[in-house]
């Protein structure tokens, strides 16, 4: 209430002031004239009103100041506002008119009078207005509002008023018991009351508040408050608001203090709520397990008695119990409160009764089993293991149930691991902290409590013997008490006389053997087998204790399947090299190895048990066990086939095999991962089998030859890791079968003389075959290039070249052909001399078209000096880097250097190579580099003369249109200043700094340009906001600080100091042969005048599969959508992606550019509503993410699959070789969501699809409309060739012994004072050589 006063004595004010000082003196005059008498009766009465409520003598004076600590102020005020209302009157004024101020005045009086009526009234006047609200469904707001009120305004304070009897406490805690009634069957009208009603998290933590603050006040009885919750949360009625008192009362400290003062009546409230565990929610249980365990011992232990006795779900009531009971025991064993300690022991205290209950009296002796069968699991294991140890001391902790490494350990032979205790329970098997459950057995219980177990030497492994000779099947009953303390005590004799340190080896590797057989026959086999084990040690005989156990069990010929399984899981399946029929028995106990042996033999192969059953061998036998439990693949399927599972078998066998520690742990820790993997691969070589299911002889031997290859290519060892061999296994089925095999009956059927049929098989051994040296990288690489070579022979051998012939002539209406006759010849005899030194690069065949290119080439290289022109060919192309590391034998063939220009490249080996292959941009980043070193250091730098070479540009026409792209890199070079002071504000400081001597010459040279060039510093100085742009490839680049900036606070001047000009460049080239896919052929003219008047020929070039189908094979899916509205624009991109997904792999195009007005980019924006759908819709899809080249590396062999949905920027639009899988019919679809500025970037991004004669399709939904940037004639810039030549003139006279410093910088200086000029200044300068000889070198 003071709040909503205070702000409305403002208004007030401020209605008071606005009256003084505006409508009192502006207008007075205005209204003395035409209002002689005025009326202000109703707002003076209402003033009077106020002012006698703030009086002295105001009935309710008390009550006010519950809610106003300021009466006399408030009085006052209103004092003055009546005064002030007297002299507008005398003027004239008429207050009553004003009627917004009248209102106002109302409202606050009678708001005034409301809350203090609401502020004196009390719990019991709250409770009778919550009654009679409660008929009235509608109230739920006012029934939430006025239990908020109860709560936080009038409990202790205001429950009922009598003056005569204040303190009457039993009549104060009746009205309490009353509201919280109310409190708890009305919670739920809360959320009504709040301002987001829908906003969970602020409900809950409201009634977390609620509920606190209730259980606070003095009169509150929390044993009745349970109850109540009590009997709502089993009633029928129960809800969501009252899971949440629920939940929040579990972590009252107040309730912790009642339960424990009060702990028989608790429990019983307990008891009656898991009587009704079926009806009551999961999550109540949960809640009241912490509270259970803040009863006093004797409370607990009757509870869970009452438990056992009703027989109440062990799964629904006491292992939610026991569970919290473990983990509230290791976070008081890791919590370093002062507490700890103190509740540590009382919870110690709490399981030792129990564990004592359970495992002596009669009447709950079967909850053992029940703990182990049920309740202990890999979650509680750990902290049920530091109980017992606590509480049983060094005979629990020697038993060594911890996490153990999967290599050997010591001497021991058999490999420590992890075990599965139950076959049936179909999870595979866990760390040995779970065997900890079989602690939980009556005879081992007693064994804990012999004394006379204590004095023993060897204790440690005594215990471990002991625990596992209890570990038995307990379906195998054994109850024989006054027989097992002397089976015991001769145990220990028996033990006592052998055991030394020569034979602890021995003893620690039966302690291992046995815990893979545990919970394996009966209690006395395991005795027997253990003393047997024992004696033949007593007698000094050669054995091995591993192999002596195994047969032991495998000869009672219980369980088999089971050992043979056990000792997969823990990496010893190799300990079957020592049992006799060992293999047979693995066969039999694995129908899928027995398959996969089965199949070796038909390779003449014979499985070698001594070489290659080794422990690696463990995860392929472990999974493929557990697949033949599995009814969807095993022989009981109705498509199983003993043949087909042979082959997927031995393939299986030779990928999962392990080859290091680090497969074994990834393996143990992602066992249910690795084996969803395991199918998935069991389902790739199944698509591998059914590709071929046809009795045709060439599909027998193509099967045949896959599966040869990939069981070659897996079978030696290797380091790659099982992720890595898994993965490219499916990725090489992939490749191995991504072709039609219409097209290699074509192949065969297209001469009589075998000839194409020898030359697809060679094809199909240099793909697939994994060679020597070969990485699993390189392998799969090279398996994926298996569908371009099939379809490159269809070609071949379907379009013969008059079919070229007749495609080139359609396309070209110039006499060019009758070059491409001429030379023809002579490429096709020249490919078959040299072609040794095209096998290098597996070229057994030149397409047609290729042989046409390479005929114009010829005609234009052979007589250079009469064939001036440049060249350009629209045609498919490859990638620079990609292409030389192809391409170096067969340069190297012919006796030509050749190298890829990188970063790590010098100058100097441009001029000892023949061939330079290099993405512009590296190359002019590794002359700016060398550049920089050449000021600093003063070593020369080799600038290639390129007059008398050839440029050969790939994909020439982004090289050419995208060149003003090209930026100028600064780089920092540091600066002395002889005055750290210098604030570099003026233009003397600039002139200190770089010689004013140097400067006076540059502006007598150059009027005016340091003055232009300092204004343009100062004018960018203190702009600190750095702007980016996004280049054609959807890279990125940031604009560089001020330079001021950098100085002031680096002490470094940010410089161009190599200035390169790309189209400056290209035409010093002697001869320029370009070649592109998607150049247009009316932007070729554009290009002319670039290469100083040499003219320039421009063919193009079809694919070789021909141009009939290019057209219909890509087609528009929809008609191009404008849509302005982001939300119905990212709404229809959803309905496509819904439409298509299902059928077509897709490649959304979006823009990564985040404009300044907007939070986010396009590309951020559909990122976000994929990742929603993924929960959705999409849930079975692969979503890929591509910003950069790495991503495209990482993903490509993704893209093209039927499943996924791939968001890129336009990096992908360059040269992106995406292979689609044979099986989608429709290819790839792209959806673009923009179009990017340039139309020879669009038509890139469009040639993603459609590829290599397949269908594809595309559709537009975007928020622009298409309007490409027109191209314009390109020139070179007259100033930017002048400062380029400059440059290059400079660094290739720089003296090499050079390292002045002032040089670098007035150099850098003079750089950028060039770059000021204007193309009219520049152009007037006609020695501009002779100024940087003069002043630099």
């Amino acid at each position: 209430m003071t709040q909503f006063f205070d702000k409305n004595q403002n208004a007030i004010v401020g209605k008071v002031r606005r009256l003084k000082y505006s409508e009192f003196y502006a207008d007075s005059e205005y209204i003395a004239i035409t209002h002689p008498s005025v009326s202000t009766v109703e707002t003076l009465h209402v003033v009077d009103e106020l002012v006698k409520i703030f009086s002295d003598d105001y009935p309710e004076k008390e009550k006010l100041k519950s809610l106003i600590s300021t009466i006399a102020s408030a009085r006052l005020l209103f004092v003055e506002l009546r005064n002030v209302i007297e002299k507008y009157k005398k003027l004239g004024g008429n207050i009553d008119k004003q009627t917004n101020f009248l209102s106002q005045l109302k409202n606050l009086k009678n708001l005034i009078k409301d809350n203090a009526r609401k502020s004196t009234q009390n719990d019991e006047e709250i409770n009778k207005e919550i009654e009679d609200q409660i008929p009235d469904e509608k109230n739920k707001n006012k029934i939430g509002d006025l239990i908020i009120r109860g709560v936080e305004k009038k409990i202790p304070n205001f429950i009922y008023f009598d003056q005569t009897d204040f303190n009457d406490n039993k009549k104060k805690s009746e009205i309490i018991k009353k509201f919280y009634t109310y409190f708890i069957n009305y919670v739920s009208y809360i959320r009504e009351t709040l301002e987001d009603m829908f906003n969970d998290n602020a409900y809950r933590l409201k009634l977390n508040s609620l509920q606190s603050k209730l259980l606070k006040t003095k009169y509150v009885d929390i044993t009745d408050y349970f109850s109540l919750i009590t009997s709502k949360i089993i009633s029928d009625n129960r809800g969501y608001s009252h899971e949440i008192l629920l939940e929040k009362l579990a972590e009252n400290e107040m309730v912790y203090k009642s339960i424990a003062d009060n702990s028989n009546v608790y429990y019983k409230n307990f008891i009656k709520i898991f009587q009704n565990s079926k009806k009551v929610d999961q999550k109540c249980i949960e809640s009241l397990t912490k509270l259970i365990f803040k009863l006093n011992q004797d409370s607990f232990i009757n509870l869970n008695k009452e438990v056992f006795r009703l027989k109440l779900s062990i799964k629904l009531v006491f292992k939610p119990i026991y569970d919290k009971g473990i983990e509230l025991y290791v976070t008081e064993f890791d919590s370093f409160k002062p507490t700890a300690s103190k509740n540590r022991n009382e919870l110690k205290e709490k399981f030792a009764r129990l564990f004592t209950v359970i495992s002596t009296e009669t009447e709950y002796s079967h909850i053992l089993s029940l703990l182990r069968d049920s309740v202990i699991d890999e979650k509680n294991a750990n902290g049920t293991y530091k109980v017992l140890s606590d509480i049983y001391g060094q005979r629990i902790k020697n038993l060594s149930l911890i996490k153990t490494d999967v290599s050997d350990s010591g001497k021991s032979i058999i490999k420590k691991q992890v075990q599965n205790t139950e076959k049936s329970d179909g999870k595979g098997f866990s760390d040995d902290i779970i065997n900890v459950k079989y602690c939980f057995n009556k005879y081992f219980f007693k064994s804990l409590k012999y004394e006379y177990l204590n004095d023993i030497n060897g204790f440690p492994i005594f215990f471990q013997l002991l625990f596992y000779v209890h570990t038995y099947d307990h379906k195998l009953i054994y109850d024989n008490e006054d027989k097992h303390e002397t089976d015991i005590q001769n145990l220990k004799i028996s033990f006592s006389r052998v055991y030394n340190d020569d034979n602890n080896a021995q003893f620690k590797d039966l302690v291992e053997i046995l815990k893979v057989m545990i919970n394996i026959e009966s209690f006395n086999f395991r005795l027997n087998c253990i003393t047997s084990i024992i004696s033949k040690l007593d007698n000094k005989e050669e054995f091995k204790v591993t192999t002596e156990v195994l047969k032991t069990f495998l000869a009672g010929k219980i369980k088999e399947s089971e050992i043979c399984l056990r000792l997969a899981q823990s990496f010893n399946i190799h300990l079957m090299t020592d049992i006799a029929d060992g293999l047979l028995k693995l066969c039999t106990c694995n129908s899928n190895f027995k398959s996969a042996n089965e199949y070796s033999k038909t390779l003449n192969r014979n499985f070698d048990i001594e070489s290659e059953l080794t422990s690696s061998f463990s995860i392929p036998y472990y999974l493929s066990a557990k697949l033949a439990d599995d009814k969807k693949y095993n022989n009981k399927s109705s498509n199983y086939n003993e043949k087909n599972n042979q082959i997927v078998m031995s393939i299986l066998f030779k990928v999962f095999n392990c080859s290091s520690d680090s497969d074994k742990k990834m393996f143990l820790e992602n066992k249910n991962e690795i084996n969803k993997e395991f199918v998935k691969l069991f389902e790739s070589v199944n698509r591998l089998i059914k590709f071929y299911d046809n009795d045709n002889a060439i599909n027998k031997d193509l099967r045949n030859k896959s599966v040869k290859y990939i069981l070659n290519g897996f079978s030696r060892i290797h380091e790659e890791s099982l992720t890595h061999r898994n993965e490219s296994a499916r990725i090489i089925i992939d490749n191995f079968i991504n072709y039609k095999l219409e097209h290699i009956t074509s192949i065969v059927a297209s001469n009589s003389d075998g000839e194409s049929k020898r030359e697809m098989f060679d094809t199909f051994d240099t793909v697939m075959q994994r060679r020597a040296n070969d990485t699993l990288h390189e392998w799969t690489k090279n398996t994926s290039q298996l569908g371009d070579k099939v379809y490159f022979l269809y070609c071949y051998h379907q379009y013969k070249e008059e079919k070229f012939d007749q495609w080139y002539k359609n396309l070209n209406k110039d006499s060019s052909f009758d070059k491409i006759k001429s030379e023809r010849q002579s490429v096709k005899d020249e490919f078959k001399l040299n072609s040794d030194a095209f096998d290098l690069i597996k070229i057994k065949k030149l397409q047609h078209n290729q042989v046409g290119a390479l005929a114009l080439i010829y005609h234009y290289l052979k007589n250079s000096s009469e064939n001036q022109e440049n060249l350009f060919i629209k045609i498919g192309t490859g990638q620079a880097k990609r292409d030389h590391e192809n391409y170096q034998k067969y340069y190297r063939y012919f006796g030509f250097k050749s190298m890829y220009c990188s970063l790590k490249s010098s100058t100097k080996d441009f001029c000892d190579n023949d061939v330079i292959y290099s993405d512009l941009e590296t190359y002019l980043h590794l002359l700016r580099n060398e550049g920089y070193n050449t000021l600093i250091n003063g070593v020369s730098i080799h600038l290639p003369d390129v007059s008398n070479a050839v440029l050969i540009m790939d994909e020439f026409d982004s090289l050419i249109l995208d060149s003003d792209e090209l930026c100028q890199y600064i780089y920092y070079f540091p600066v002395n200043v002889q005055n750290h002071n210098t604030r570099f504000d003026t233009k003397e400081d600039m002139e200190q700094l770089f010689e004013k001597k140097f400067i006076k010459k540059c502006k007598t040279k150059f009027p005016g340009i340091f003055d232009k060039w300092w204004n343009e510093q100062k004018e960018k100085d203190g702009n600190e906001n750095r702007k980016t742009f996004q280049n054609s490839l959807g890279k990125e680049i940031n604009y560089p600080k001020p330079f001021l900036n950098r100085l002031k606070n680096e002490k470094e001047a940010s410089f161009v100091h190599f200035y390169l000009d790309a189209l400056t460049f290209y035409s010093k080239f002697k001869q320029v042969f370009g070649f592109s896919g998607s150049i247009a052929e009316d932007n070729m003219p554009k290009f002319e005048k670039l290469f100083s008047g040499k003219s320039s020929v421009f063919y193009k070039i079809p694919p070789f599969f021909g141009t009939d189908k290019l057209t219909e094979n890509r087609t528009l899916g929809n008609i191009p959508q404008v849509i302005k509205n982001r939300d119905d624009f990212l709404e229809a991109i959803g309905k496509e992606i819904r439409q298509r997904y299902q059928e077509q792999p897709i490649l959304i195009f979006a823009d990564s550019f985040k404009k300044e007005n907007e939070e986010k980019s396009d590309y951020d924006y559909i990122h976000a509503k994929l990742l929603e759908a993924k929960n959705t819709f999409l849930k079975d899809c692969t979503m890929i993410s591509i910003k950069s080249e790495e991503d495209i590396n990482k993903n490509i062999h993704k893209i093209g699959k039927l499943g996924s949905i791939t968001l890129a920027t336009r990096i992908i639009a360059r040269g992106a070789d995406i292979k689609v899988d044979k099986n989608v019919e429709k290819g790839l679809h792209l959806l673009f969501t923009y179009y990017p500025e340039k139309e020879n970037i669009y038509i890139q991004m469009l040639g993603r699809t459609a590829r290599q004669d397949e269908k594809g399709s595309y559709s537009e939904i975007v928020q622009k409309e298409k309007i490409f940037v027109k191209v314009q004639e390109v020139t070179v810039n007259s100033k930017n060739k002048k400062i380029h030549d400059a440059t290059e003139y400079f660094y290739r006279n720089f003296p090499s012994s050079s390292t002045n410093t002032t040089l670098a910088l007035k150099w850098t200086l003079f750089s950028a004072l060039m770059q000021t000029l204007s193309n009219s200044e520049i152009d007037k300068i006609n020695d501009l050589e002779k100024f940087i000889k003069e002043e630099f070198l």
